[in-house]
């Protein structure tokens, strides 16, 4: 199999940039420069082509919402009898109650729910609620909540949590008054420490505490989410749980349901509908009662076609235990790439981003050269293969992939390394 080229995808990614600032969708930028695809015309199961024409195995799906497959059918057919109904009516659509009282069910710490559109409103949302209920404006937050004011981060800093620089490093966002930062904390999830000084110093100030999971992978996970826990009672501060990733995929409930520690508040979006546009806020009645007291509205959050997709979407992870096809088949990949890099004394460790339903693969050498240049040969070259996993993102597993997906994956992986060891390591 010859190596994929990509003459089409930079062709368009040249006129793109004529009519959009930087030419593409912030996270949607070319991988690898060059050496990874810009524009996917479908997806079918587990797999996608780009518009040269090019198959993939995906384990990006659209950076998580691709929980089921691409194209899956019962949602499709779901959506296509819904839009004979209607999808956004004057006032409330019934689906809506349907889908709450699931999230209530499935989700450990809901009682009530509310409906969004995205993660970033989510993640909003819950913050506003927070404060209503407590009378408080400080938040202490850790890693990636969105892009709206209070939570984006300065550009230029790496998604990598392993490699991301010091919290006082981090930039200034041009737009973002400084202003609005002012009752912001950053904290470190691997270091609670950071965590337990904002809190004494800001005693009795702070509304709530955000932690999305993924943030933490140098210290044992369950643990640390236990102590953050701790701690933000004691202080009596709200603690949320960012779950737009982890929700549906560690366990249908997210990382609460599988560890057992509860937060107050919890935010979903990604796995929830198979690629259609939906995100809650869940969590204690006395808590979420405080959305009523403060100002949360969209003219499209009750909007139908998400909601029938998020109804069926759950059925379906309901049905075909999809968490546990989501295990199975993310430790065999981590497995297997631990094995090669072993085996092939390469300086790289497979590992779960936080758990093994979404994977990653780094590379361990402490020559910041060397590291970079075996890790831009290993991806370079596994992309232009056909297998489409991100360098600096964890990746996702969706119930369309197959034991031979990943096997596919590793055979890849291997000559993708050997490659790279070659061109780099010397003997």
């Amino acid at each position: 199999m010859k190596l994929y080229s990509f003459e089409k995808s930079e062709q368009m990614l040249e006129l793109a940039k004529q009519v959009f600032p930087g030419g593409v969708q912030a996270s949607r930028f070319q991988l690898i420069y060059g050496s990874s695809p810009v524009y996917i015309t479908k997806g079918k199961g587990s797999h996608c082509w780009d518009v040269d024409g090019n198959e993939f195995i995906d384990f990006i799906l659209s950076f998580g919402p691709i929980i089921l497959g691409y194209a899956y059918p019962k949602v499709n057919q779901a959506v296509k009898r819904q839009l004979e109904e209607g999808v956004l009516l004057t006032f409330n659509p019934p689906l809506q109650n349907q889908l709450l009282k699931k999230l209530i069910e499935i989700i450990p710490c809901a009682e009530m729910a509310t409906l969004h559109k995205t993660g970033s409103e989510a993640t909003s949302a819950s913050i506003r609620i927070a404060r209503a209920f407590t009378g408080k404006n400080k938040v202490a937050m850790c890693g990636y909540h969105g892009w709206h004011d209070w939570c984006v981060r300065g550009g230029g800093t790496t998604t990598v949590p392993w490699e991301r620089p010091p919290i006082e490093k981090t930039s200034q966002v041009p737009g973002v008054p400084p202003s609005i930062k002012q009752d912001i904390y950053e904290y470190d999830a691997n270091d609670l420490t950071s965590l337990e000084r904002i809190l004494v110093e800001n005693k009795d100030e702070i509304a709530a505490v955000i932690i999305a999971p993924e943030e933490i992978v140098l210290s044992p996970l369950k643990q640390t989410l236990q102590e953050i826990k701790q701690m933000t009672h004691q202080h009596e501060v709200v603690l949320i749980f960012d779950e737009i990733k982890t929700g549906f995929r560690i366990s249908l409930g997210g990382v609460q349901e599988y560890l057992g520690v509860i937060p107050d508040l919890t935010t979903v979006s990604k796995g929830m509908a198979n690629g259609f546009p939906i995100a809650a806020v869940v969590g204690k009645k006395e808590i979420m009662e405080a959305f009523t007291k403060t100002a949360i509205s969209g003219t499209f959050n009750p909007e139908t076609i998400a909601i029938i997709a998020a109804l069926t979407t759950i059925e379906e992870l309901e049905t075909f235990q999809g968490p546990q096809h989501f295990w199975s088949l993310g430790e065999k990949l981590i497995t297997g790439l631990n094995n090669l890099a072993e085996n092939m004394k390469i300086e790289a460790e497979a590992t779960g981003w936080p758990l093994a339903p979404m994977p990653f693969l780094r590379f361990k050498y402490e020559d910041l050269k060397l590291r970079e240049a075996i890790r831009r040969d290993f991806f370079t070259r596994v992309i232009r293969k056909g297998i489409l996993l991100h360098p600096a993102h964890n990746w996702f597993i969706s119930l369309s992939h197959t034991e031979k997906d990943v096997e596919h994956t590793l055979t890849t992986c291997e000559e993708a390394l050997t490659v790279a060891k070659q061109a780099h390591v010397k003997k």
